[in-house]
Formats: C-alpha cells, sequence, structure tokens
C-alpha cells in the first residue's frame, strides 16, 4: 500500500544577500487589488513590494527563506531600523505623473503618524486624503523644488508648505497611520 506522504528532497537556498539601500531605488507602485499606493523598491528592473522590518538579521533571512521555498522572489534590505523584506510583484506599476503641491499651511491637517517599523510617531500632514512624512525644512524654495524634484523622480509623490523659516519638505508616505 503506498504511503500517502510523499518524500521531499530537502531544499538548498544560497544563502540571502542583504542589500544596501544604496543598490536599490525606493519607490512607491500601484498594484491592482490596492486603491492607494504602495511603498516599494525597484531592483534589477523589478518591483519589490515593502512587507515588514525586522529588527534581528536572523529572524529577517529566516521569514525570508520560508517565503522563498513557498516561491515567492524576495530582497531583504538593511535599513536603519533593522533589515527590510520585500516581495516582488509582478503587476507593479511605478506611480506616474507626480505634481509637486506647494500650498499653505492652512490647506493642509498637521498630524502625528505612525510608520511601520518606527517606534515612535513621526510628524506628519493629511493632504488630498493621504498621509505625508514630515523630512525637513528648507530655507528657500529653489532648494526645496531641487529636491522635490528627485523624490518626483523616483515616483514619492512631495508638498512643501510655505512657513515661517522656509518651505517644510513633506513626502507620501502609503504605510502610515493617524496617531
Amino acid at each position: 500500500m503506498p504511503s500517502t506522504q510523499e518524500a521531499e528532497a530537502p531544499v538548498t537556498l544560497a544563502p540571502l544577500v542583504i542589500l544596501s539601500p544604496k543598490s536599490v531605488s525606493f519607490c512607491h507602485v500601484s498594484i491592482p487589488d490596492h486603491s492607494r499606493p504602495c511603498s516599494a523598491l525597484r531592483y534589477q528592473d523589478h518591483y519589490y513590494l515593502f512587507v515588514r522590518v525586522f529588527a534581528d538579521r536572523a529572524k529577517a533571512q529566516e521569514v525570508a527563506k520560508r517565503l522563498t521555498t513557498k516561491g515567492d522572489a524576495v530582497v531583504l534590505t538593511e535599513l536603519p531600523k533593522g533589515y527590510g523584506l520585500w516581495v516582488l510583484e509582478p503587476t507593479a506599476q511605478p506611480v506616474a505623473e507626480r505634481q509637486l503641491v506647494i500650498t499653505s499651511p492652512r490647506a493642509v491637517r498637521f498630524c502625528h503618524l505612525q510608520i511601520p517599523g518606527q517606534p515612535k510617531p513621526c510628524s506628519g500632514l493629511e493632504y488630498g486624503g493621504q498621509l505625508y512624512l514630515f523630512v525637513r525644512v528648507f530655507p528657500d524654495r529653489a532648494k526645496a523644488e531641487e529636491m522635490a524634484k528627485r523624490q518626483i523622480a523616483k515616483g514619492n509623490p512631495v508638498v512643501l508648505t510655505a512657513m515661517f523659516k522656509g518651505y517644510g519638505f513633506w513626502v507620501l508616505e502609503p504605510d502610515a497611520v493617524l496617531v
């Protein structure tokens, strides 16, 4: 009588390489089953969606290996708070036609945001139904617009707010939650 359990050959995986943030391009992408842009990275002409940050390197590698045995292509990156896990999304498309928004503080709602992988809430704003993370204040508009063009080229929407000491620089954070 044949056994109901089939013998499986052991799966041998190559060690997962942990990529430096300088070797990838962080961006936002749209995918068919999400109405809002998703955090992603571009690596070797493919888009990988953000899954989670792990403080422990061994745990990140363990989860990544588990996903690869299930058939998912994954990438690990070094991040300030640990190791980021990203999963290949073949249907992802870069967020296109992003415009720079320059507005007065009265046109936005300032708030605090909880960002995945960050232990403390961060300063943010709500504009057009989306949440933006505070990056910094630029002393003049030209420098703020120059940095905004770099972020927009990566697919990251930007809001600039006129402030007393210059221009507040805010970047879309689709994974943020209002606190």
